[in-house]
């Protein structure tokens, strides 16, 4: 089977013949330079490689016919943007809407996520008050879980994410959000107190919870504008509302 560059210059070829045979005679084409005609024709090529390989050809053919020039039309690309609207904390890249650098689509929306060290797991907060089973309940809306904090890496970064949410109304200086995990609130050991092998760093002293209700079992973090020393976990009544939940996806699952 021929080349397709080969088959291509076959019918320019033939086409000039045709031209020059009936302008001037099929006995004159045997004459040197007997017959010079300009013949346009659009060619499509198969990407670039075709074009290469035409164009080679287009020089092993120089004795038969020769090519002045080659004008090759500029084709304007549409913009796969164009009429894309995307939502907040995100932008169109080639007809598709994307999370910008911080953020990671939940469910359709783009929220603002912190990896931790093994960057397994991102962790983001919802502030809007709510119990604890409501605020599971808008962790699972976006396939998350109520976030667990396991070491201290992932206490200082949840509550590096908590500061900038304090709240300054009326004698109001701090903010809190629940976080996974249960607690013996009566225990009066560290060893005792968690339920599950979680980090714990309890406010105000570290130590244990300050709270013995027995009905204070979950747990939550609290920071307050004051500083580190007004920093830490509490015990509360899972019915109470927080001004928010911290909510933690796998990135393994995206």
């Amino acid at each position: 089977m021929n080349n397709p560059s080969t088959q291509v210059l076959s019918w320019i070829i033939a086409a000039v013949f045709f031209v020059c045979t009936k302008s001037v005679g099929a006995d004159e084409m045997s004459t040197a330079g007997a017959c010079e005609r300009t013949v346009e024709m659009i060619i499509t090529f198969d990407g670039e490689r075709g074009f290469e390989n035409f164009a080679s050809s287009m020089k092993s053919m120089g004795d038969v016919i020769s090519i002045d020039a080659i004008n090759i039309p500029t084709t304007e690309v549409p913009d796969p943007c164009a009429g894309v609207t995307c939502g907040p904390n995100s932008s169109c890249d080639k007809g598709k809407c994307v999370c910008r650098t911080g953020y990671v689509v939940l469910s359709g929306v783009c929220v603002a996520c912190e990896y931790d060290s093994t960057r397994e797991t991102c962790f983001w907060i919802s502030m809007t008050s709510v119990t604890y089973k409501s605020g599971e309940r808008k962790c699972q809306e976006h396939g998350s879980s109520v976030a667990q904090v396991k070491n201290i890496n992932d206490y200082n970064l949840i509550i590096e994410m908590l500061r900038p949410h304090h709240k300054f109304r009326a004698r109001e200086t701090y903010t809190n959000a629940w976080i996974s995990g249960t607690v013996n609130p009566i225990a009066r050991n560290s060893e005792d107190t968690m339920t599950q092998p979680l980090y714990s760093k309890w406010y105000p002293d570290g130590t244990y919870p300050k709270n013995p209700t027995t009905s204070r079992t979950h747990l939550a973090l609290y920071t307050d504008k004051k500083g580190e020393d007004y920093e830490g976990m509490i015990n509360q009544n899972p019915n109470k509302l927080m001004y928010g939940v911290v909510c933690s996806y796998n990135t393994m699952r995206m």
